[in-house]
C-alpha cells in the first residue's frame, strides 16, 4: 500500500508490480512542480486551460499518481500502472469518457500519457486523443511536458516548462528543527509576484512572522487589514481555530534540504477546506517566497513574494 500526502488528500491505493524499474534519484519525477510561463510556448491556446498551473507527482516502483491543477478548476486525479491495464473515467459533467495509460519514454527520463476523449452520449465534445510526454533534467530540477491533441480540424500541440518546488513532497513525515530563522515583517512586491487569476485584494500583503524556541506565528494581513494569527507548535501539534462554526486545523513542519517552511491548514465541520503554504527564505535572508495552493473546495495557486520591512 502507497500513503500520498495527507495534504493532498489521496486514498490508499493497491499498486501492482511490474518490471518498470525505480528510476534513479535524478530521474524521479516525484515533487511539487509549478510551470514557468517564461520557458513555456501556447501558441494561441489560454496557458490557464492548457496546461496545468501546479502539478503533484508520486512516482514509486511501477505506479504513477498525479494531481493535476487548472486554476479556478477542481484537481484532476490520475493513478495508472506503467504499461498496466488502462485508466478509465467517465465525467458526466464534461460529457467525456477518458481512457488513459501509462507508458516508458524512449529516453528513459520521464514518461508518457496516452489519454483518449470519447463522447459519452450526451453531444458535449467531439471524440479526440491527447499524447504527454513527460521529460526531466538531468539535474532533476525542471521538467518539460510536450502535450499533443489529436483533433478532427488537426493537431495542436503546447510546451509547458516546470520548475521543482519541492521534491520531499509525499515523501517526507518527520518534523525537523529549523535551520533558518523566517522572523521578520514582510511587505509584499507585486511586481514579483503570480497572483494567477487573483486580485490584490484577495491576498496576503503583510507578513509578521515571530520564532521562538517551541512555536512560530504567523500574523498574516489582506490590503483591507483583515487577516489572522496562526501560533503553530514546531513539534508539529496541531493549532486549532473555530471560526463562523468552522473548526480550522493548522500545523508546520520543516524540510531542510533545502530550507522551506512547510504550513498545512484543513477545515471542517460545516465547511470543508485544504490549503498548503510552502515559505521559501532567500540566501540573503531578505526575502520570502510564499507558494499557496488551495485544494479544495476550488483548486487555485497563488506566487507571492515578499521582502523585509528595514
Amino acid at each position: 500500500m502507497l500513503k500520498l500526502l495527507i495534504l493532498i488528500s489521496i486514498t490508499l491505493l493497491e499498486t501492482a508490480k511490474g518490471n518498470f524499474p525505480v528510476p534513479e534519484r535524478g530521474r524521479n519525477l516525484s515533487g511539487y512542480w509549478e510551470v514557468n510561463l517564461s520557458k513555456s510556448e501556447f501558441g494561441q491556446l489560454d496557458p490557464a486551460q492548457a496546461v496545468a498551473a501546479t502539478i503533484f507527482i508520486y512516482q514509486n516502483d511501477n505506479t504513477l499518481q498525479m494531481q493535476r491543477f487548472f486554476n479556478g478548476k477542481p484537481a484532476v486525479n490520475d493513478t495508472l500502472v506503467m504499461a498496466g491495464k488502462p485508466s478509465i473515467v467517465i465525467d458526466r459533467s464534461g460529457g467525456h469518457i477518458r481512457t488513459s495509460q501509462l507508458l516508458p519514454s524512449k529516453n528513459g527520463l520521464g514518461f508518457i500519457i496516452s489519454t483518449k476523449y470519447k463522447d459519452d452520449g450526451s453531444g458535449k465534445i467531439k471524440d479526440f486523443e491527447r499524447m504527454e510526454t513527460y521529460s526531466i533534467s538531468e539535474d532533476g530540477k525542471a521538467l518539460v511536458l510536450l502535450r499533443t491533441f489529436t483533433l478532427p480540424t488537426g493537431n495542436i500541440t503546447v510546451k509547458a516548462a516546470y520548475d521543482l518546488v519541492d521534491v520531499n513532497i509525499g515523501r517526507q513525515t518527520s518534523y525537523f528543527k529549523p535551520t533558518n530563522d523566517y522572523s521578520g515583517k514582510w511587505n509584499i512586491s507585486l511586481e514579483k509576484s503570480n497572483l494567477g487569476l487573483n486580485n490584490v485584494s484577495s491576498v496576503v500583503t503583510n507578513i509578521i512572522i515571530v520564532q521562538g524556541d517551541k512555536n512560530v506565528s504567523i500574523e498574516s494581513k489582506f490590503s483591507d487589514e483583515s487577516g489572522s494569527t496562526l501560533l503553530l507548535p514546531l513539534d508539529g501539534s496541531k493549532f486549532q481555530r473555530i471560526l463562523d462554526r468552522n473548526t480550522k486545523n493548522s500545523y508546520v513542519k520543516f524540510s531542510n534540504k533545502p530550507p522551506k517552511m512547510l504550513v498545512y491548514t484543513d477545515g471542517i465541520s460545516r465547511v470543508k477546506s485544504s490549503l498548503q503554504e510552502i515559505y521559501e527564505l532567500s540566501t540573503d535572508t531578505q526575502t520570502l517566497t510564499v507558494h499557496r495552493l488551495n485544494l479544495y473546495p476550488i483548486a487555485f495557486t497563488v506566487k507571492t513574494v515578499y521582502e523585509k520591512s528595514k
